[in-house]
């Protein structure tokens, strides 16, 4: 074949490259890069020469992950807080935390189990504790029951004052002296215990066997309004404290000998003091019948009940430790 032959086949194959990929029926741009290069040129020469087939599927490749160590930056250490320990000073023992400690005899209600009978040899009474924390044996007695010399007697086992009473000395103090528990209200009848029970300017009537209209809570006041021993504070006392002076080793009367003594009017003198063998009011009423009340017979040392209306003898009690 001669050079110029060959030069007109070259222009042939050209022109039918062009004309293919012209028609859009072979793309010479085999990699997409909108860029037809000499390498794609004759590629293209080839497909057009045989007629653009279709190109063949290309398989996709699955990527691989490829492991691809990073440069991890190495963490700032941080710092972790910790709990900075509290010193909490504890208060030394002292007088008056009411603890009694080794160094104190007591402090305040803390006695450390300290009795009368083995501080001070006494079996009645009760201890005390000082402003100083030091134990106050005042109150601790050899006896049970002392006279005040005031007209009370102190009973040293309960911390109860009672009220002593006299013969033949007239007076609230008079051991024959019988009240009834409660009276009635002068306007609309109704009980009552004092005037304070009755409405309005009612005043409460009460029939005692001495002429004094009083009821027992009447008379309790009185001696209060008095301020008899030099206290205010007077009661008509319940049934469990009155029991403690029944003295079940001796009767008529069942109680202890310094409440029954001398029949003489002076309260001041411990030789004067009496008690009538008969039924003593309490301030508690009898709880199946409103109507009655508990009473101690101290001619035997019965604890029996009574109705209110009636008239009995009445002992005043307070507390006094």
């Amino acid at each position: 074949m001669t050079r110029d032959k060959c030069v007109l086949l070259g222009l042939m194959v050209v022109s039918l490259v062009v004309s293919e990929v012209a028609n859009g029926q072979c793309d010479g741009d085999f990699n997409g890069d909108d860029v037809v290069t000499v390498d794609e040129l004759v590629i293209g020469v080839g497909h057009a020469l045989n007629g653009c087939p279709p190109p063949l599927p290309t398989s996709t490749a699955t990527p691989t992950a490829t492991w691809t160590p990073t440069s991890t930056a190495s963490s700032t250490p941080t710092a972790t807080p910790t709990a900075t320990p509290t010193w909490t000073a504890t208060p030394l023992p002292r007088c008056g935390d009411g603890l009694a400690n080794p160094e104190e005899e007591c402090d305040g209600s803390d006695l450390n189990d300290r009795t009368c009978l083995d501080v001070a040899g006494e079996p009645f009474g009760s201890l005390t504790c000082t402003a100083g924390c030091q134990l106050d044996t005042t109150r601790c007695s050899p006896v049970r029951f002392v006279d005040n010399l005031d007209g009370t007697i102190t009973d040293h086992q309960t911390g109860l004052m009672w009220e002593k009473k006299c013969a033949v000395c007239g007076g609230l103090h008079d051991v024959q002296n019988r009240y009834p528990w409660q009276g009635a209200c002068s306007v609309g009848n109704a009980p009552c215990r004092t005037d304070g029970d009755c409405a309005g300017e009612a005043s409460c009537e009460a029939a005692d066997d001495q002429g004094t209209d009083l009821t027992i809570f009447e008379w309790v006041e009185q001696l209060n309004g008095d301020e008899f021993a030099g206290q205010v504070d007077w009661q008509v006392p319940s049934i469990e404290e009155l029991q403690t002076l029944r003295n079940l080793s001796t009767f008529d009367p069942a109680i202890d000998p310094i409440f029954h003594q001398a029949a003489c009017a002076d309260l001041t003198n411990p030789s004067c003091s009496r008690t009538r063998s008969s039924n003593h009011w309490s301030a508690t009423t009898l709880v199946s019948d409103p109507e009655s009340a508990w009473d101690v017979n101290f001619d035997e040392a019965t604890v029996e009940t009574g109705g209110k209306d009636g008239t009995s003898s009445v002992r005043a009690v307070r507390q006094a430790f």
